[in-house]
C-alpha cells in the first residue's frame, strides 16, 4: 500500500476582536491556485468579521439591517474587486445557456440604467484606481 500526499492542506485562522472570536477554515490545494480560487477563504473571513461587527453594534443597541440573503445588495451599487469580477465572470460563463443569457441581460439592463442616469461615466473615471488590482489576476 502506498501513501499518497494529501491534495489539500487545512488553513485556519482565529482572531480575537474585542472578546469575540473570529475563526474560519478552508482546505487549500497543495498547488498554485488563482486568486479567484482563493476567494472562498476570503469570503469566510469576511463573513466572520461581519458577524463580529454585527454583534458589537447590536451590543451597543444599534440595529444592523444587513442579513445573509436579504437581497438589498442587488438593489444598489456594490463595489467588488477585480478578482471578484473575474470570479463572477467564471460563474456566469458556467451557467446553462438560457440562464446565462438572462443574467447577462440583467447586467446589460443595469448598465443601460447607469448610463441613462449619468453614473456610468463617473464610474469609468474610477477605472485607473483599479489597474494595480487587475495585475494580480
Amino acid at each position: 500500500m502506498t501513501d499518497t500526499a494529501p491534495t489539500t492542506t487545512p488553513f485556519r485562522f482565529n482572531l480575537d476582536i474585542e472578546g469575540y472570536q473570529c475563526a474560519a477554515e478552508a482546505a487549500l490545494p497543495n498547488q498554485d491556485i488563482s486568486l479567484t480560487e482563493f476567494l472562498p477563504l476570503i469570503w469566510k473571513l469576511q463573513d466572520a468579521l461581519i458577524g463580529i461587527w454585527t454583534r458589537l453594534n447590536e451590543a451597543e443597541g444599534r440595529t444592523v439591517s444587513c442579513r445573509t440573503g436579504c437581497g438589498a445588495c442587488c438593489r444598489q451599487l456594490v463595489p467588488i474587486s477585480a478578482m471578484e469580477a473575474l470570479h463572477l465572470n467564471e460563474v456566469i460563463q458556467g451557467l446553462p445557456g438560457e440562464h446565462r443569457e438572462r443574467v447577462l441581460g440583467s447586467f446589460a439592463q443595469a448598465q443601460a440604467q447607469l448610463a441613462e442616469k449619468g453614473m456610468l461615466e463617473a464610474l469609468a473615471r474610477l477605472w485607473p484606481f483599479f489597474e494595480a488590482e487587475r495585475s494580480f489576476s
